[in-house]
């Protein structure tokens, strides 16, 4: 989507991927369209979820989903969770879309909070 119409800005925003039956290569490709195009430089987070069924090909790829996407993620200074509980397993946890959030990732594990309508406009107002 990126130079489309379509294209977002994820600057100070959270991303959250997750994929079902992808070749592990193209998840690498995925993760170099995001870094060369800018996308995880401006970064507020990034959730990890589920890599269900991942595939590899006959000559191996030699990292898992969690590995491909760290080696970009670890370029940057935003915090990464990973295997958040979302995606295509029986642990399928509901993420509110384009809602406010704020995330904390430290020794305890990942806390997401949704801001309120109220905080998000007055924190916007200043």
């Amino acid at each position: 989507m990126t130079g489309t119409a379509s294209d977002c800005s994820l600057a100070g925003r959270i991303l959250f991927i997750e994929d079902i039956d992808e070749y592990l290569y193209n998840i690498d490709r995925m993760m170099v369209h995001l870094d060369r195009t800018g996308k995880l430089a401006s970064l507020a987070g990034l959730l990890v979820g589920h890599f269900t069924d991942s595939n590899d090909n006959l000559i191996p790829f030699g990292q898992t989903p969690y590995e491909i996407i760290r080696t970009y993620a670890a370029k940057y200074d935003f915090p990464v969770a990973y295997g958040f509980p979302v995606g295509h397993e029986p642990l399928n946890m509901a993420l509110i879309c384009g809602r406010a959030a704020h995330m904390v990732v430290d020794e305890a594990g990942v806390h997401l909070n949704y801001v309120s309508v109220a905080q998000h406009t007055e924190a916007a107002l200043g």
